[in-house]
């Protein structure tokens, strides 16, 4: 009889842990903490509660001194929000998750409300076990909170957002690899590195570092990746980080928007920015150290943006060769030592403002040589480098405004306090005004007459009576609206250009480098000589093209330079009047990659797993060998009767090949990249 007493009882002990032992407790709904009471009675008949499939806010409105009862929870489907934490919640010692050790699984994760006054008692936020955040990270306005650590997260599925929290001066996560969103460091007074967040690999969008007051490098991002991180970002804002030197930690591929502006220290931009074409804007204003730019703008495809501005950069000297097409506003001032515009060949119109303003070092505009309208106005104000000679084109010293002489329409033009220009002779183009036209205070301006030849402003001539039309303090025949109607009369115009540009663009092909090209109008244009360079410097003749002689519809023009030049090419266009006198378009340049000889490969670089094919004088051979970078022969490709020849890249690892003609002689090869 004993016996069974013991088993009987045995059975109800085990019986009455069952559940707690099991870990099924799941509480359905949103839970709302403000108490203790509250705190201690959340549980499911005595046994805690593991998981909650809703949302579990704690605002202590009053007061909370143990969070105890929540330590078996391992999962909040929803959000865990902390949002009220007074100096009179003494749960945890001012770390109130601490105590939640098993809580491994968050939907979103929220400290703080937005209003610093509710959270003052927070000082520590520790969550040990927590290892993934499906949605959003937020910590915000939490005025006392000096660390946090999440030493087992690894991912975020939304954004990763530390704001306002001026304490702040140890976030410790080791594991984070990923976050789905974006990241903000915002504010985050007392934080002086990256270091504790090694692991970062991938971003879902946006990276924003702002307004961190001492915060000197982020070269400890992603410092343990193997191989380094490559993030691929829509926007990358880095501005107002007061002591901040360097961003070469950062490397990564921008998609729409590049910020980074009002970093005092910063001098050191990098070298792994990749900008990539239909950008939003791109914009580098106010970095009183910074010096070179030439990093960020060193790729070799031509890039689309609808703004940039380069602006209040004091030091910045070095800017880089990448082309860039504006297609909205373009804002180029108050850099004192800039002598050189980026590489602006590609742009034609722009849709708002064009403002170059306060470079005193600026001596040439030729990079805007292709620009033919701005919807907005034109300023051109306070560049005193600007003279008659200043600029080099072709090794000859030309007009420090030649980047105005194909501009043919403006809402307006400003052209002040440039005190090296003597005239306009570079605006031979222009024929419109919308609005207005000043020309004030160029001190050895003493010939303008070029405008009064040609312009309309406000929709009637430029003359001295137009109201929309302001001249003063100039010298010469420029000095005020009287000089002009007295001299330049007389004086004659400036020839008008024979042909106007509208596009020059190269395209490596199967059959080699492809130019194409666009006129707006033509007069006595007789034919186009086309000229090729091994260096940029001597040009010799590869062909030509007939012209159309005169007139006025756009008209369109190809070339295929089918024995194209090992690596580097310069191209330019010799366009010939019918009375033999010539001008030259602009010159472009392409990285072919056809190598020496009959071999020719598109496209090149490839994307590993993508189909390249090519062509080689029909009947020269029947096969192609492909070896890689040691030598070492790794794929033979059959040649079609016709010449023609398709290779797989899947198989092939990354790297540099070469491909060359079985059986023929060393002449007839080329390289390809895999990527």
């Amino acid at each position: 009889m004993r016996r069974n007493t013991l088993l009987a009882c045995l059975f109800l002990s085990l019986y009455a842990t069952i559940p707690f032992l099991a870990g099924a407790q799941t509480y359905t709904g949103d839970v709302l903490l403000t108490t203790q009471t509250e705190v201690d009675a959340f549980d499911s008949g005595g046994t805690p509660y593991t998981e909650v499939a809703g949302s579990l806010t704690i605002q202590a409105t009053g007061t909370i001194t143990d969070l105890s009862n929540l330590s078996a929870l391992t999962t909040v489907t929803g959000s865990l929000s902390l949002t009220d934490w007074g100096a009179d919640d003494t749960a945890g010692a001012g770390n109130p998750l601490g105590g939640l050790t098993s809580l491994t699984s968050v939907g979103n994760l929220q400290i703080g409300s937005g209003d610093p006054a509710t959270v003052t008692g927070l000082q520590s936020v520790s969550l040990p076990a927590l290892t993934t955040v499906s949605g959003n990270l937020l910590m915000q306005q939490v005025p006392n909170l000096a660390t946090a650590s999440f030493p087992a997260l690894t991912q975020t599925g939304g954004d990763f957002n530390l704001t306002h929290l001026p304490q702040l001066d140890y976030f410790d996560g080791p594991l984070l690899a990923t976050i789905g969103g974006q990241m903000r460091l915002n504010e985050l007074d007392d934080l002086v590195n990256l270091d504790n967040l090694p692991a970062v690999a991938s971003i879902g969008s946006s990276l924003i570092i702002r307004g961190n007051d001492n915060l000197t490098t982020l070269d400890g991002l992603s410092a343990g990746v193997s191989g380094g991180a490559n993030f691929t970002l829509t926007e990358l804002v880095v501005e107002f980080n007061q002591v901040l030197t360097s961003i070469a930690g950062i490397s990564a591929t921008i998609s729409d928007v590049l910020t980074i502006t009002d970093n005092s220290t910063l001098s050191n931009v990098g070298r792994d920015l990749t900008l990539v074409t239909g950008m939003n804007s791109i914009t580098i204003n106010d970095n009183a150290s910074l010096t070179n730019i030439s990093r960020i703008f060193d790729g070799t495809g031509a890039i689309e943006v609808a703004d940039i501005s380069i602006a209040g950069n004091n030091k910045l000297r070095i800017t880089g060769g990448q082309e860039l097409n504006v297609t909205n506003s373009l804002v180029y001032s108050n850099n004192p030592q800039v002598s050189l515009l980026l590489n602006f060949e590609g742009t034609t119109a722009l849709a708002s403002a064009l403002q170059i303003v306060g470079n005193s070092s600026l001596t040439e505009t030729h990079p805007l040589r292709n620009l033919t309208t701005v919807t907005g106005g034109v300023t051109i104000q306070n560049n005193d480098a600007l003279t008659p000679t200043s600029a080099i084109v072709d090794t000859q010293p030309v007009s420090g405004l030649t980047g105005f002489q194909s501009l043919e329409r403006a809402a307006f033009l400003t052209f002040d306090g440039n005190d090296g220009m003597d005239n306009l002779d570079d605006f031979a183009s222009l024929v419109v005004l919308d609005n207005a036209l000043q020309i004030t205070n160029n001190g050895v301006l003493g010939d303008c007459c070029q405008l009064p030849c040609q312009v309309a402003v406000d929709g009637a001539a430029f003359d001295t009576y137009n109201p929309a039309v302001a001249v003063s303090s100039n010298s010469g025949n420029c000095a005020d609206k009287a000089a002009i109607r007295n001299n330049c009369v007389s004086a004659g115009c400036a020839a008008a250009a024979p042909v106007r540009w509208a596009d020059f663009r190269l395209e490596e092909t199967p059959r080699g480098v492809q130019l194409n090209w666009t006129t707006t109008t033509e007069t006595n244009n007789a034919y186009f000589t086309v000229e090729r360079s091994a260096d940029g410097n001597t040009f010799s003749a590869i062909g030509a093209v007939a012209g159309a002689g005169t007139t006025r519809s756009p008209r369109n023009y190809a070339f295929i330079d089918e024995r194209p030049l090992p690596g580097r090419q310069f191209y330019r266009l010799r366009q010939v009047d019918a009375d033999g006198t010539f001008e030259y378009s602009p010159v472009r340049s392409i990285l072919a990659e056809a190598g020496r000889g009959a071999v020719k490969v598109f496209p090149n670089p490839v994307a590993r797993g993508s189909v390249v094919s090519g062509a080689v004088d029909s009947g020269q051979c029947r096969s192609l060998n492909v070896y890689s970078g040691r030598g070492r022969l790794v794929r033979r490709v059959t040649v079609s009767p016709s010449g023609n020849w398709r290779l797989q890249t899947g198989e092939l690892p990354a790297g540099l090949y070469t491909l060359r003609l079985a059986g023929a002689d060393a002449a007839d090869w080329t390289r390809l990249l895999v990527r």
